[in-house]
């Protein structure tokens, strides 16, 4: 342990600091936070000792990790909005290479190997770009009135002025708390970025107006799954398949959450549904939904909670084979159509710079 400590505080471009961890049941886990220099670029390297009470021996045991977190276009693209745009495959096979590297050259390999690390946590993004931070905006407003799925709860902040938990006012987004199984985010990143000002350079804030961020993250049991379904079996080949799991996972959520239409106004959206062939009292319970959540607090979730999982899930479906969402276009956004997330994927991406 104090080889590897003394490697990476040799590595570091600062002092290492060290954090308490409060573990449960043990009495306090200790951490060393490492920056390493910048020709390696990892973001944090968390060297951790962890304490556990077995209950039924009433033993302590001790083991150790290392952490690393790594952004791959803030390892080789720190000069081109690094925090803006999506990292590419040729980015995460570098930033794995990179890693072994490091392993080597610092001599860890005889302690740790890179087949020894798991990944507990991995972001799969797709960035759409709707050209003004004004559509954007309008955007953000219409998506965070989407549905949660999968017993998934949505994420909230405080508000100091009401003096209560309110849903994340730039973002959607759900989770499975407690366990944080997986996360689903939308969110402004101009917004985003905008608030974390010193982090980020003013020309990288400024490119992000009008981006929406789409956003997956899985943890480890998730991960774990997803390495079950491709019938893959190593840490390396998840990350390498990590545009295959953003194909197979990020519309079924869009689709789950939002539907799979277009957005228009309230009244072009009821005039659509009359002019369709469904019965006059499914015409209705459409309409009826368009006005709900068209409404002020109204969220396809509280109308789903309302009118009952089953009833919610058949009229989604219609709308799904009208072309159109029941989330509507405010009037006064002066805007009649904005496409499904699932579109600007395809043909608004901003993944990449120009």
């Amino acid at each position: 342990m104090s080889i590897i400590f003394y490697i990476l505080y040799s590595e570091s471009r600062n002092n290492p600091k060290t954090t308490i961890y409060k573990g449960y049941p043990a009495p306090a886990d200790t951490g060393h936070r490492f920056q390493v220099t910048d020709e390696w670029g990892f973001n944090i390297i968390k060297l951790k000792k962890c304490q556990h009470h077995d209950r039924h021996t009433d033993k302590l045991y001790t083991r150790y990790q290392m952490k690393i977190k790594i952004n791959p276009r803030a390892m080789f693209h720190r000069k081109v909005y690094p925090y803006l745009y999506i990292a590419s495959l040729d980015d995460i096979k570098a930033a794995i290479k990179r890693l072994k590297e490091f392993l080597n050259v610092t001599h860890l390999t005889p302690f740790v190997t890179f087949e020894r690390f798991k990944v507990t946590r991995l972001d799969l993004c797709v960035n759409i770009d709707l050209g003004a931070n004004s559509l954007s905006e309008e955007y953000m407003r219409i998506l965070r009135k989407g549905n949660n799925l999968y017993h998934m709860i949505r994420m909230k902040e405080y508000n100091p002025s009401q003096k209560r938990w309110v849903p994340t006012k730039h973002s959607f987004t759900i989770t499975s708390a407690p366990t944080a199984f997986i996360e689903f985010s939308c969110y402004n990143k101009y917004k985003q970025l905008e608030n974390e000002d010193k982090k980020y350079t003013t020309e990288e804030i400024s490119a992000a107006k009008g981006i929406i961020r789409i956003e997956l993250r899985m943890s480890h049991l998730k991960i774990l799954q997803e390495k079950q379904k491709l019938n893959i079996s190593t840490e390396e080949d998840i990350l390498l398949n990590a545009n295959i799991l953003s194909e197979d996972n990020i519309p079924r959520y869009i689709k789950s959450c939002f539907g799979a239409g277009y957005f228009t106004t309230a009244i072009k959206a009821k005039q659509k549904i009359l002019d369709s062939s469904c019965h006059m009292k499914t015409k209705q319970s459409m309409i009826d939904m368009v006005e709900r959540a068209s409404s002020k607090g109204q969220t396809l979730e509280k109308i789903k909670c309302d009118i009952g999982k089953k009833k919610f899930s058949s009229l989604m479906k219609l709308f799904n084979q009208l072309g159109i969402s029941p989330l509507t276009i405010r009037a006064k956004a002066n805007i009649e159509r904005m496409e499904n997330p699932l579109y600007y994927i395809h043909y608004a991406n901003a993944n990449y710079p120009k």
